[in-house]
C-alpha cells in the first residue's frame, strides 16, 4: 500500500508540475504540489512550493485559509493560532 501511495503522489507531483508550466501562479496547484512532495518525503519540494506560495502572497494574492493552514502544517509541523 505504501508503494501505491508513493506512486500516486509521484503521479500527482508530475501532473502538478506540468500544469504549473501553463499556470505558474495557480494557488491550488501549488498546494497540491506541496501535498505530493510531503507524501513523497521531499522536504526540499515542500519548501520550494511554500516559497512560491509565499511569493504569491507577497505579490498581493490573498491565499485561501486552507492553503495557509496547509503551508503552516507542512512547513512548521503545526498550524498557528490566529490572533483576534
Amino acid at each position: 500500500r505504501a508503494v501505491l501511495l508513493r506512486q500516486d503522489a509521484a503521479l500527482a507531483r508530475w501532473a502538478c508540475e506540468r500544469a504549473l508550466a501553463a499556470a505558474p501562479d495557480d494557488e491550488l496547484l501549488l498546494a497540491e504540489l506541496m501535498r505530493a512532495a510531503s507524501a513523497l518525503g521531499d522536504a526540499d519540494g515542500v519548501r520550494s512550493a511554500g516559497r512560491r506560495l509565499a511569493s504569491l502572497a507577497d505579490d498581493g494574492h490573498e491565499l485561501r485559509p486552507e492553503t495557509v493552514a496547509l503551508s503552516q502544517e507542512l512547513l512548521e509541523g503545526r498550524r498557528r493560532t490566529r490572533r483576534a
